[in-house]
């Protein structure tokens, strides 16, 4: 931004090319998965330039404050309008809806709400209603806490880098797994606290992903454009 890029343009996100992101992005290797993130790119600012003028803040006045609201909720159109949000999986012929990255950017829109509750000009009315999101780091908290015990095989895999794939049995399951548990973890600390204390899923999974993401403990490595 400081160099005049319009990253947050739909427009550029519309029309950027892999070469122009692979300069923008230049480290000490080359970014993974590079084409996917530009075709992700492509397909969310061509959404936001015909319908939103280009920005985001239009198309977050054009919902309901909420996550679920009949079809017009943030997370609701964020799925539906822009499919890169769509994160469900097929786990023995039925849907897992995970949406990691749908909740995540409500995680913004939650750090919106808590900035303007005082005055009341942005909140969301189902803040309780958000998961944990669903990615690598919750499952190694858990598997250090004692409450996600993966199997021997599994663990394995998982301490010696061993991929496991996009979509798998085991994949799914740790992810789906370390909703579940959050979620009763919320429950568990919210049962000790005065109602005026108490959290939701989200700042425990803050807590959790603050505390252990820089840490050397391995995680399970899956190839993915979904966290």
């Amino acid at each position: 931004m400081d160099a005049g890029i319009p990253i947050l343009d739909g427009a550029w996100m519309a029309q950027v090319t892999i070469a122009e992101l692979e300069r923008l992005f230049a480290g000490s290797i080359r970014m993974p998965m590079l084409e996917e993130r530009a075709a992700i790119l492509n397909a969310v600012g061509a959404v936001l330039a015909e319908r939103y003028g280009g920005r985001w803040n239009r198309w977050l006045g054009s919902c309901a404050p909420a996550m679920n609201a009949g079809g017009d909720g943030l997370l609701e159109r964020l799925v539906t309008e822009f499919p890169r949000f769509r994160d469900v999986s097929v786990y023995h012929g039925r849907p897992v809806e995970l949406l990691k990255l749908a909740q995540l950017a409500q995680l913004a829109l939650w750090q919106l709400h808590a900035a303007h509750r005082a005055t009341r000009a942005f909140a969301l009315r189902d803040l309780a209603d958000m998961t944990a999101f669903a990615d690598y780091i919750v499952p190694v908290a858990l598997r250090l806490f004692g409450i996600l015990v993966p199997s021997e095989d599994l663990a394995r895999r998982i301490d010696t880098g061993v991929e496991i794939e996009r979509d798998s049995d085991e994949e799914i399951e740790l992810r789906a797994h370390s909703l579940y548990a959050t979620a009763l973890l919320t429950d568990a600390v919210n049962h000790r606290r005065p109602p005026e204390a108490r959290i939701v899923i989200p700042q425990l999974d803050w807590r959790l992903w603050s505390t252990y993401h820089a840490t050397t403990w391995p995680h399970h490595l899956t190839r993915t454009i979904m966290y």
